[in-house]
């Protein structure tokens, strides 16, 4: 085997693997091998070589950590959003996903998204149609949904509508204390005809039998109102605490996802692809808002645009402050013309006219830092001077 480029060459003796068939097989050191150095020209320096493998070496490593950021498996997931999420599109669950993105200014953050698992196949050919959303979208819904349910003379009209249909009619009231009349007279009736049929020797098992089927059916029509009561109880008693837990939540005006309560009061949550939000309520409530994902985006866009201008802000203030700035306020303790004072800042850094009159002469000017003094008979251009007050 050469090694053209080092200039190398290692002997590998084939040996015979099946002499009737005349197959061979590469020696893997089951023979003896030989490698001899300077065999032959080398394309290339060996000290060139042993320097392009290091290199090589080198942007290996370097591929293969790049970008490997190293956290938690749930760093920041939100657990309560697990098997809760529902496609309204399809009807197939939401998963979630997350990427490590860079801003303008190169820190680097999370994005935690949850997305429906078909939508996220692309090449499936029956895909959904429905969106990624961000998961602070989801947490900030739920808590604006909560917020909106207190006083909300709406939704406590349709708990009620739930609770009335829960708990038991007067006409089922009676019902219930007539079966359990009944269940009395079979329970006397069925000991009777047991005590006769243990001294008939068995002659009159049919009409055990009858008793007995009759009083499994009315015992479980007995549980069911039964139930039901304990159901409307329920319903009472979760709203209840649900609307204590909304006022506590509309009283405070900064509170963190409250993900015991979503746990806890939401059963399953239907997310369409426009980012509505249908709440289905452990008290059998469906409920929903009018938030959509779109203002949502408007709402990330503005809060975007409100940091950038606090950043610019802060940049020019600090300008302001900075060297060039009082440079230029010392040169003008003598009155100056507008050419001079352009002429003297482009000597310290490259600045534009109208910037420097907005964005500088404009601001000390208004600060009462600098003055303008006219002077008769002039052109208009060399009309004033700036001078420090």
């Amino acid at each position: 085997m050469f090694f053209a480029s080092r200039g190398d060459y290692l002997y590998q003796k084939y040996f015979m693997l099946d002499t009737l068939e005349e197959k061979v097989a590469t020696n893997q050191g089951e023979l003896p091998q030989y490698y001899i150095e300077g065999h032959h020209e080398a394309i290339i320096d060996p000290e060139e070589w042993e320097a392009v493998q290091a290199i090589i070496e080198e942007r290996s490593i370097a591929f293969k950590t790049r970008n490997h950021k190293k956290y938690s498996k749930n760093t920041h997931k939100n657990v309560a959003f697990i098997d809760k999420l529902q496609c309204g599109e399809c009807g197939n669950g939401f998963t979630h996903q997350r990427a490590v993105e860079r801003r303008s200014d190169g820190k680097e953050y999370e994005v935690h998204r949850w997305v429906c698992r078909l939508a996220q196949k692309y090449y499936a050919v029956d895909g959904c149609s429905s969106h990624r959303f961000q998961q602070t979208y989801f947490e900030q819904h739920f808590i604006k949904m909560l917020k909106e349910l207190h006083q909300n003379e709406a939704f406590q009209a349709e708990v009620n509508k739930v609770i009335a249909r829960t708990e038991l009619s007067a006409q089922e009231l009676n019902l219930e204390e007539e079966v359990r009349k009944r269940i009395e007279q079979l329970n006397q009736a069925l000991y009777e005809a047991v005590d006769e049929e243990l001294h008939q020797d068995g002659q009159d098992s049919k009409r055990v039998d009858d008793l007995s089927g009759e009083l499994v059916n009315l015992h479980k029509q007995l549980k069911a109102f039964s139930d039901r009561k304990k159901l409307a109880g329920q319903y009472k008693n979760e709203y209840k605490e649900l609307m204590k837990q909304v006022k506590k939540l509309h009283e405070e005006q900064q509170q963190p996802f409250p993900a015991e309560l979503y746990t806890q009061f939401v059963e399953q949550a239907t997310v369409y692809k426009d980012g509505k939000i249908v709440y289905h309520f452990s008290m059998g409530i469906d409920w929903s808002t009018d938030e959509r994902y779109e203002s949502y985006r408007y709402q990330l866009l503005e809060e975007k645009k409100a940091r950038r201008h606090a950043k610019r802000k802060k940049k020019h203030s600090d300008f302001l402050k900075g060297p060039e700035v009082t440079a230029l306020l010392e040169y003008c303790e003598k009155p100056r013309r507008w050419g001079e004072i352009l002429d003297f800042m482009n000597t310290m850094m490259f600045i534009s006219d109208s910037h420097l009159r907005s964005s500088v002469i404009q601001t000390l000017m208004e600060k009462g830092k600098l003055q303008k003094e006219f002077l008769p008979n002039h052109q208009r251009k060399h009309k004033y001077y700036m001078v420090k007050k």
